[in-house]
């Protein structure tokens, strides 16, 4: 009955408003409205008529830093007469020639004629008329070498400067005829007036001078250099048409190969079926129809949108088969759960052969285990705790665990304490080393089962880690040996002055090891700039390497790599970053180092925006012996804004996979936010909405909002907890855990201390592991500014209920590289 009401009501193809209009007046059924928008979008006579898409927002090519590095061309006619007009992108300044004919030949010598006059563009750009595909003019452009770029076909609003200037250039010629003037006085006079909101001419941007005019000018005038800021100036105006332009357009969503697509032809009304073969640049495409291959801008294709399949019988459209509406009877979490193996990707890699049981399959010759996740939410679902956990919280206070020392203090900031694994148990203990005005505060405690932090002197940091307002002095906790236990290295500059060693754990103690003093300094005097070091695993060896990639001007970069022999440090050239870590006055570059690929190596991506015209960004995996350009990886989103110390963007593995993921939350203003989530694929990202951070990360205005990632239920999953402190009267706070297939609110895990606060830096809120149960605790400490303290530890539950236990046992042989929940449940349970 619906399908036959369906069809009745779209039978004249009115549209959907219409439609859903006339079926309200007669008619309802549960979904009505979206089932008659759904057919409607998938109807083909609708989508074969359908009016020209919306037009997109502006996508402007980068501002460039000289005259007549970037031209626009164009060919217009006028009176019968045919022309050709260059444009500086710099300036906005033209040059017009009348051409004989308009072949190609023509054409390239107009173009030497400007540019044995105005010298070689570093780019022409123009559309893709014939003169311009001709094999004459890309022999033209590698032969006088200058890069040629063209926009799509039948779509000339994608050059729009050199439209905008034939538009101007016909405007002066028509209006120069019709008064009976030389339209070439026209051109001078237009070339000569001051642009607006620039406050310089065309011809002053171009030639660094006015031109002399029949409007009386002083010589004086006629000598001015070009102002200062121009490149500034252009990026604001273009800035500005931007803001306005794109208030009222949105993108279209890009297509991918192979995508069924609809075209019109050449003078045609109707859209024709077609296939997307080629994703080009600057929202193009190659598509192929009626047997003929066109290139196409987005806005002249349709993505195509199917008729739904007929329902087979028996099964409702709204929920499916009937049993499927239905709850379980008498479930309990002590029964056997009814698993379902879905791929954690959103293709099953197993193709014809699904896994079963949690069995292995290899494709692509790598291990790929099905998914726990249905046996998970079922756990979860129950409210289900640990043996410690309180009845109504998750957070178990312990004074034992309070950190022994201020980690912050609100006139000092960074107070120099460390939580570190001294003695290789896997708790985490406490070490502090802080000068204070003319004294240094230092001690060291061990984490010991069932005592909390006891003190052990002997490991007193030999070196400071802080100073009172001054913050990093350089020194760093790092597994030198690989023996699983934190050593001490440090390198600290003052003008010609260093302060650098390094210190191996003995398990007792700190034993002076100079052959792993750092090769180059990692803090300034002051502790206030990144120079560019970091500590990374190079090799796969085990032991931490050094590397480091400081920019200081175009031409002078301090950079270098070493490798951890095991007895110290050793250069290794290749393993240079190919990318700078850290600039004076700017700090954090966006530079990156993660396992992308899961090969126990570090790799490099990067993503900076400098502007709205200029962005840096890359990605390099490491091959163990070099750096290997990888575009699949470069980051969806920035890791470093200039003038921005946070924009929101974390690397966490929140599949439990074992590859590094993205998220990002940034605030900029009441109206803009900028969210989303990315899945490594393990061949580059995949975007995955679900895995959205519920609260912002941070906020240009304000920094840090107090958003951590951190596993505390201790399955394995990472989750998500936030607790910010607007006034006394106002906090933001939540927690969400992770369900394995997205974020599920479970204000029991909020955390009971805020981590930030605005207008502070730091509140010395921390998550570590405390009790080694698997589970993310929680610690602080903080000296207020009335030098009172406010401090506390609380461990979180972990799930190691026998129940729990008992429904994977026997699944546990079988899964040998399993989800998470289920690898710990099987270690933690012993089955």
């Amino acid at each position: 009955m619906r399908k036959e009401m369906l069809t009745q009501i779209h039978r004249s193809h009115i549209g959907i408003e219409g439609c859903l209009r006339r079926a309200r007046e007669v008619l309802y059924w549960p979904l009505m409205n979206a089932e008659v928008k759904d057919l409607i979008s998938k109807c083909p006579t609708c989508q074969a008529y359908q009016p020209a898409q919306c037009r997109e927002e502006l996508k402007p090519y980068p501002i460039p830093f000289r005259p007549w590095e970037t031209v626009s061309m164009d060919l217009f006619e006028l009176g019968k007469q045919h022309f050709i007009l260059l444009v500086d992108h710099w300036s906005g300044f033209f040059e017009v020639q009348e051409l004989t004919r308009t072949t190609a030949d023509k054409v390239i010598v107009a173009c030497k004629v400007q540019f044995a006059r105005h010298g070689i563009p570093d780019t022409a750009i123009t559309d893709n008329g014939p003169q311009f595909s001709a094999t004459e003019f890309s022999a033209f452009a590698r032969d006088w070498q200058f890069k040629h770029l063209t926009s799509s076909p039948r779509y000339p609003q994608s050059n729009g400067r050199a439209e905008n200037a034939v538009k101007t250039c016909k405007m002066l010629m028509t209006k120069a005829k019709a008064a009976g003037q030389d339209p070439l006085l026209a051109f001078l006079d237009w070339r000569n007036t001051p642009t607006e909101g620039m406050g310089s001419s065309p011809a002053q941007r171009l030639m660094g001078r006015r031109t002399r005019t029949l409007l009386p000018t002083h010589k004086n005038l006629l000598k001015q250099p070009i102002n200062e800021g121009t490149r500034d100036k252009l990026a604001a105006r273009k800035s500005r048409q931007i803001c306005h332009y794109n208030k009222t357009h949105h993108s279209l969503k890009p297509l991918k190969k192979g995508q069924a697509i609809r075209m019109k032809l050449p003078n045609a009304t109707k859209w024709t079926l077609g296939t997307c073969t080629r994703v080009l640049d600057n929202r193009s495409y190659e598509v192929e129809v009626s047997g003929r291959k066109y290139r196409r801008n987005r806005r002249q294709l349709q993505a195509l949108q199917e008729r739904p399949p007929t329902p087979p019988a028996g099964m409702d459209p709204e929920i499916g088969p009937e049993q499927s509406s239905r709850e379980p009877e008498n479930s309990s979490i002590v029964n056997e759960p009814n698993l379902e193996h879905v791929p954690l990707l959103d293709v099953d890699p197993c193709g014809s052969s699904p896994c079963e049981n949690g069995g292995v399959c290899k494709p692509k010759g790598r291990d790929y285990v099905c998914d726990c996740r249905k046996a998970t939410n079922d756990m979860s679902v129950t409210g289900f705790q640990g043996p410690n956990c309180a009845n109504k919280g998750f957070w178990t206070t312990t004074s034992k665990l309070t950190p022994p020392n201020h980690i912050v203090g609100d006139l000092y900031g960074n107070l120099g304490a460390r939580f570190v694994d001294l003695n290789g148990d896997g708790r985490m203990d406490f070490v502090y080393n802080c000068w204070i005005k003319t004294k240094n505060e230092k001690g060291a405690y061990l984490n010991l089962p069932g005592k909390g932090f006891c003190s052990a002197p002997q490991f007193t940091p030999p070196y400071h880690i802080a100073a009172a307002n001054h913050g990093d002095l350089g020194a760093r906790f790092v597994d030198l040996n690989g023996d699983g236990k934190a050593d001490m290295v440090y390198h600290r500059i003052y003008k010609q002055t260093t302060q650098k060693g390094a210190y191996l754990n003995t398990g007792n103690g700190w034993r002076w090891a100079p052959q792993y003093t750092p090769p180059f300094h990692i803090a300034t005097f002051d502790g206030k700039e990144d120079l560019g070091a970091r500590f990374v695993e190079l090799n796969g060896d085990g032991k931490i390497d050094f590397v480091y990639h400081r920019w200081l001007s175009g031409k002078k970069q301090q950079k270098g790599a070493y490798l951890n022999t095991g007895n110290g440090w050793a250069s290794a050239p290749d393993f240079i970053p190919p990318f700078h870590i850290a600039a004076p006055g700017h700090g954090d570059l966006g530079a990156r180092f993660t396992d992308l690929n899961g090969d126990g190596k570090a790799d490099l991506i990067y993503n900076r925006w400098i502007n709205l015209f200029s962005q840096q960004k890359g990605a390099y995996l490491n091959n163990g012996k070099k750096w290997v350009w990888a575009r699949q990886y470069i980051p969806p989103h920035q890791t470093a804004v200039d003038g921005i110390a946070d924009t929101g963007l974390r690397l966490v593995d929140f599949n439990g996979d074992g590859k590094i993921d993205i998220v990002y939350y940034r605030w900029l203003n009441a109206l803009v936010q900028q969210k989303g989530a990315y899945l490594n694929n393990g061949n580059g990202w995949t975007n995955m909405p679900s895995y959205t951070p519920p609260f912002h990360i941070a906020a240009d205005k304000y920094g840090d909002l107090g958003a951590r990632f951190a596993d505390v239920n201790g399955d394995g999953l990472i989750d998500f907890v936030y607790h910010r402190w607007i006034s006394s009267k106002r906090q933001q706070k939540g927690a969400y855990i992770n369900s394995g297939c997205g974020w599920r609110s479970e204000p029991r895990y909020i955390p009971l201390f805020h981590i930030a606060a605005d207008g502070f830096k730091d509140l010395g809120a921390r998550f570590v592991e405390l009790n080694g149960d698997g589970a993310t605790d929680f610690a602080y400490n903080r000296l207020v500014f009335n030098k009172s303290t406010q401090k506390g530890a609380y461990l979180a539950c972990g799930d190691t209920n026998p129940a729990f236990c008992l429904i994977y046992s026997k699944y546990c042989s079988l899964w040998k590289v399993a989800h998470n929940m289920c690898r710990r449940t099987c270690n933690t349970c012993q089955l």
